[in-house]
């Protein structure tokens, strides 16, 4: 199971913590620093697909230690000034350490993906019990909301420990798993738009925490459903909630809040991860994939543009289109088959 909470880390608790802490406590791109942030996630969109390429090769015994040590450094050199502290945007020092936290969390994300390739480690309870897990983490920024950073350095320690006693068993023949699922995908985008609202609406009230946490324990047992009870006309309701539960959520705002709506939203993304993560849903192999953290993350960001200007909020019901015109399209079809078989 921890060996999953390594791959969920990156997109769940460091990506999250860092646009929350850009949002919420300050940001300055202006400055040096403000970029600095921002520097290690251009990197790994430009450079993903040559290291993906390349993560059964990255997954050596030195390579783990050595990124593992930076990494469990750099959190506690980042987390140590903002345990009891504050949050400082201009602080050259907190900005690169964030970057090299950034940097070693995304090749610990990629190795425990061929780590989980290499050993067949199974979805069915490992999965949902690490989005749980997270969820569990999350309770603890009631009171540190930056307490993510702590939790990324103790996986760091675990990595080190964990991924390096390894073999590793570099293989060809494991396929790469870019063809996920695009709707499963843009759905996860517009969830995060839905949970990244949350955040943003209660600011520096760090109860959001208790949200955030009911939205990974939700996944978590979305994701075992998907893999105890998966069919089509299932998964074509969870498309159905998510967008009746965003669109409420933009009309009627108070039920942003509501704990139905934070449940639904978990709920729904963890019933359609396995699609993102792998071009096999529910078998036993597998070769994940972490392109699906970018619309993730794209979706935090974009809900963030959106609550900055209330004035244009009610204008996220754009992203309900692509559902309305699919959903158009696949009525149209059922409706030509049952007239051609009648």
């Amino acid at each position: 199971m921890l060996t999953y909470v390594l791959y969920f880390q990156f997109a769940f608790m460091y990506l999250l913590t860092v646009v929350m802490g850009l949002v919420v406590y300050g940001s300055d791109f202006d400055s040096v620093t403000g970029w600095l942030y921002v520097f290690p996630l251009l990197l790994i969109t430009v450079f993903h697909k040559w290291v993906w390429s390349l993560r059964f090769r990255l997954k050596t015994a030195n390579s783990i230690r050595i990124i593992g040590t930076a990494g469990a450094l750099a959190a506690l050199f980042a987390y140590a000034p903002l345990h009891m502290g504050y949050w400082d945007e201009h602080a050259i020092a907190q900005a690169l350490w964030m970057a090299v936290l950034g940097m070693c969390s995304y090749f610990i994300s990629v190795m425990a993906a061929a780590e989980i390739s290499e050993r067949r480690l199974s979805y069915r309870y490992y999965a949902p019990g690490a989005l749980a897990l997270i969820g569990l983490f999350w309770l603890f920024a009631v009171y540190y909301p930056m307490i993510g950073l702590f939790f990324l350095g103790l996986m760091f320690i675990f990595s080190i420990v964990w991924l390096s006693s390894s073999q590793n068993e570099y293989q060809e023949t494991i396929p790469d798993s870019a063809k996920t699922d695009v709707i499963a995908k843009y759905t996860i985008f517009v969830l995060a738009i839905d949970i990244g609202c949350i955040i943003w609406d209660y600011q520096v009230n760090t109860l959001w925490a208790f949200y955030i946490a009911a939205v990974f324990i939700a996944g978590g047992i979305g994701f075992f459903i998907r893999l105890a009870y998966n069919s089509t006309p299932l998964e074509q309701t969870i498309y159905v909630a998510a967008i009746i539960n965003f669109s409420l959520a933009v009309v009627w705002p108070p039920y942003l809040l509501w704990g139905l709506h934070t449940v639904v939203a978990g709920w729904c993304m963890g019933y359609l991860l396995p699609s993102t993560i792998s071009p096999s849903a529910t078998q036993e192999n597998t070769s994940l994939s972490l392109g699906w953290v970018v619309w993730f993350f794209m979706g935090l960001v974009l809900s963030n543009a959106w609550y900055a200007n209330l004035q244009w909020a009610f204008t996220r019901l754009i992203v309900v289109l692509p559902f309305l015109i699919l959903g158009i399209i696949y009525a149209a079809y059922r409706f030509a088959a049952a007239r051609h078989h009648a």
